[in-house]
């Protein structure tokens, strides 16, 4: 015969086993761990309604200044590429901004390029601007820590980076990763698939400007001038876009403290081994 009686042990096991379960959900759609909620949030620079950012932090209690990471995604990503590793190093106690570069955004979606050369680096000086924009609004409007930010730029967004801490001086490291070093000399003379494309039908005189233009924002003649105090260049040893030689060369000219890493990783260097570098890295140096 099946016992039918009330068990109130066992109500409250059932009971305790739900809300184990409930709370596990939270855990995984809202970013809740240990006492420690990640927000993230959208912002925008008061000097332009189509310049976007996520702002990602831990709304956990606490008087201390955070450092504060920024991202720039590449040519062909958009600001949330980098959600994932702002959000660890949220839980570390940083605090990330991650801008949607003009390079990304609608009303930039204009002819550029080997095609219009003047008008590719209004692009790369507007980004580097907007970049010094952000830091205002970060260390005006946030809690952040002068003395540990960090940038962080993939493919286009590290070259721009590299031009843009010619002259910014308030960036305490810097990763980039996958970013070409020689970028002018890649769209003007690579046989990769994308520069063939990008250069089809330019004459010489076409893709001769385009290089004396863009030549001086290339990381070669960056980056020995960058005002970050250490470096950390990140690259894949399957990225097709660059050479061991061009890489090796660049790493030269940079200043110490520096850092060079090559990851069994493509030029999109979103490998999940990348990223756990990354984040080491910076864990490692905002202590």
């Amino acid at each position: 015969m099946i016992d039918c009686r009330f068990d109130e042990t066992s109500q409250i096991r059932t009971l305790v086993s739900w809300s184990i379960v409930a709370f596990a959900f939270f855990v995984n759609h809202t970013g809740f761990a240990a006492n420690n909620l990640i927000s993230t949030k959208e912002i925008f620079l008061p000097t332009s309604p189509h310049a976007s950012a996520f702002v990602v932090q831990s709304e956990q209690a606490g008087k201390n200044r955070k450092p504060a990471i920024i991202f720039l995604h590449s040519a062909t990503s958009h600001k949330d590429s980098f959600l994932d590793e702002a959000k660890d190093l949220a839980k570390q106690g940083a605090i990330s901004i991650l801008p949607e570069a003009p390079y990304g955004r609608s009303e930039w979606k204009v002819p550029r390029g080997i095609q219009n050369p003047d008008k590719e680096l209004e692009i790369w000086k507007l980004t580097s601007a907007e970049l010094s924009l952000w830091v205002d609004l970060l260390l005006s409007q946030y809690q952040v820590n002068p003395e540990r930010v960090v940038f962080i730029g993939r493919n286009l967004g590290g070259g721009i980076g590299g031009l843009w801490m010619t002259t910014e001086h308030r960036i305490y490291a810097s990763l980039l990763t996958g970013a070409i070093p020689d970028l002018s000399n890649f769209w003007t003379t690579s046989l990769h698939p994308v520069a063939l494309k990008a250069r089809d039908g330019a004459n010489k005189a076409q893709l001769d400007r385009f290089r004396s233009i863009l030549m001086p924002t290339d990381l070669t003649e960056t980056l020995p001038a960058t005002r970050a105090k250490m470096l950390f260049l990140q690259y894949g040893k399957q990225d097709d876009w660059l050479t061991t030689k061009a890489v090796e060369a660049l790493y030269t000219t940079a200043k110490q403290p520096k850092k060079l890493e090559w990851i069994d990783d493509d030029h999109n260097m979103n490998s999940i081994e990348s990223k756990k570098s990354r984040v080491n890295w910076v864990k490692s140096i905002i202590k």
